[in-house]
């Protein structure tokens, strides 16, 4: 969450009633009660509104630093590599012709056995 979407905080609702969800979400992830929802469920039970407080680690702070060096490394290229356009002197490049597409014309051997076999005539006698 930090490092992916920058978020400040992570948060949940939890039924009151739920005291094995609140141990775990309290004691083993770190969250803290933030606020008490009333009637937040169907059946008018409370919900605890809790938060997690997230630091900017060191992987966030990186991340950050990373975005601007590359932005900054991009900007530069740009100016490096692509020259700034002068009208002087410049003629208008005209527009190439773009030669139509020919069909390939058919091999000999691939027209017979293409073309559908005619039928015999029968006799009568």
């Amino acid at each position: 969450m930090e490092e992916t979407f920058e978020s400040h905080y992570c948060s949940l609702h939890v039924r009151k009633s739920n005291t094995a969800a609140i141990h775990l979400y309290r004691n083993t992830l770190g969250f803290k009660v933030h606020d008490t929802e009333e009637k937040y469920y169907a059946d008018d039970e409370d919900a605890l509104d809790m938060r997690k407080t997230l630091k900017p680690g060191i992987g966030k702070e990186k991340l950050q630093k990373t975005k601007k060096d590359k932005e900054k490394e991009a900007k530069l290229k740009e100016k490096e590599t692509v020259p700034e356009p002068s009208t002087e002197g410049k003629k208008k490049k005209k527009k190439e012709k773009v030669p139509k597409v020919v069909p390939i014309p058919e091999i000999e051997e691939e027209k017979k056995e293409k073309a559908p076999k005619a039928k015999k005539k029968k006799n009568k006698k």
